[in-house]
């Protein structure tokens, strides 16, 4: 097979690449110290910040459809990933295949700082595959080597094959022949294209501050109907490539992880993950999946407080920041329809640059949507936002259910 038709599984697997290095650390790591019960004071950041006020009003087509507030994140997922050293791959590792024709890609790993020759890529030419003690002669359909994949500027020191359609499923072991050094990391990829089986990962947002709740639903599913017969294990990668196993438990029908108090520092954009390893038991076969969802982890440096009133120019909302630098509050005014129903009729959005302290600042509408809308009184204010422009982190989000009469 030519490296273009490997190319789509290569590149669906992309993301693994960010991995990086899978060691446990803990995720109370040089925590951010808070001021007070929520809120944490910081340095302003060192890069420049617009001063300026800005306010910003655009008009909502009533055609819109608008991403609702219980709007789920989901993964699905018909792959697995694991680490191993080059002393198991010389040994054999097992493998659990449920499809037939499933991709597998073999990454040498590197260790941060140091060098890694290319001969610590895998050549496909000696890798075997077992079953029942015997290797399986002509086993894979097609293999890429890290010259092929080096040439696509993707994965360096990877290499991939596929493993042949008349092989079929069932329990493997992959095996190395060459001497690998022993020691040396090497992360297996496994995705089982066109596989009935299939884990599905949700989570209701992707922003949380310190210590809050992470909620997820984690399934494993054959043609849609869920397999009984599962266990799962959940890590965290932090924002400096760690992964850290964390323990859930079960409320309300969802998983939880409670996430520390304190946390690393928080670099400006940088995201955690959520991994979730699945493995299951159907019809006597194992079945393992992999998911993941990244999330973001906001210092919370200011919020706001409960006084928020509003009118047809402007709500005003109470804040209190703990941290200096440029805040966005934001939200979504609705109106009534011929049939009373509510619609969205206008986002707006007001950015202030504030010191620490208390603060009364307004979110400004344009009076000019108003008039040109088809929508009338009685008006909402709904899905208010409180956003840290200089650390690009959402702080404080209302749902529609706690929306503010527009008077």
């Amino acid at each position: 097979m030519t490296l273009s038709k490997i190319s789509i599984f290569v590149l669906s697997t992309i993301s693994l690449a960010s991995i990086g290095q899978l060691h446990a650390t803990s995720l109370a790591h040089t925590p951010l110290k808070p001021t007070s019960e929520m809120l944490v004071k910081v340095p302003v950041p060192e890069y420049h910040i617009e001063k300026q006020t800005i306010h910003f009003s655009q008009a909502i087509a009533n055609t819109a459809k608008l991403t609702p507030d219980n709007h789920q994140y989901t993964s699905i997922s018909d792959e697995f990933w694991f680490e191993v050293s080059g002393k198991q791959l010389n040994q054999g590792i097992d493998l659990n295949i449920s499809q037939p024709e499933a991709l597998i890609r073999l990454s040498a790993k590197k260790v941060t700082g140091e060098w890694l020759p290319d001969d610590h890529a895998i050549d496909p030419e000696y890798l075997q595959l077992i079953k029942d003690q015997h290797s399986i002669k002509k086993a894979f359909s097609s293999k890429v080597t890290r010259e092929q994949l080096a040439e696509a500027n993707i994965f360096p020191n990877s290499s991939a094959v596929k493993i042949s359609k008349d092989v079929g499923i069932g329990k493997f072991k992959l095996r190395v022949s060459k001497a690998l050094d022993n020691n040396q990391k090497y992360l297996i990829n496994v995705k089982e294209k066109g596989s009935p089986y299939q884990q599905t990962l949700t989570m209701a947002q992707q922003s949380f501050l310190p210590g809050q709740e992470i909620s997820f639903n984690v399934t494993l599913n054959k043609h849609e109907q869920s397999v009984v017969k599962t266990r799962h294990k959940a890590f965290i990668k932090t924002t400096s490539g760690f992964k850290q196993p964390v323990s859930f438990t079960n409320k309300k029908d969802q998983l939880q992880i409670k996430l520390p108090s304190a946390l690393p520092e928080i670099k400006r954009g940088e995201l955690y993950e959520l991994h979730i390893e699945t493995m299951g038991i159907d019809a006597g076969a194992t079945i393992k999946r992999n998911g993941k969802i990244a999330f973001a982890v906001a210092i919370p440096t200011a919020r706001m407080t409960k006084d928020i009133s509003a009118n047809k120019q402007q709500a005003t909302i109470g804040l209190e920041v703990a941290s200096e630098g440029r805040y966005e509050v934001s939200g979504i005014i609705y109106g009534q329809d011929k049939n009373n129903n509510f619609k969205p009729l206008m986002h707006s959005a007001s950015a202030y640059y504030l010191e620490a302290g208390p603060h009364q600042v307004a979110l400004k509408f344009d009076p000019e949507v108003f008039k040109d809308s088809l929508l009338t009184a009685p008006y909402e204010l709904r899905s208010v936002r409180l956003t840290d422009q200089s650390r690009l982190s959402v702080l404080q989000r209302h749902t529609n259910n706690e929306a503010i009469s527009v008077q």
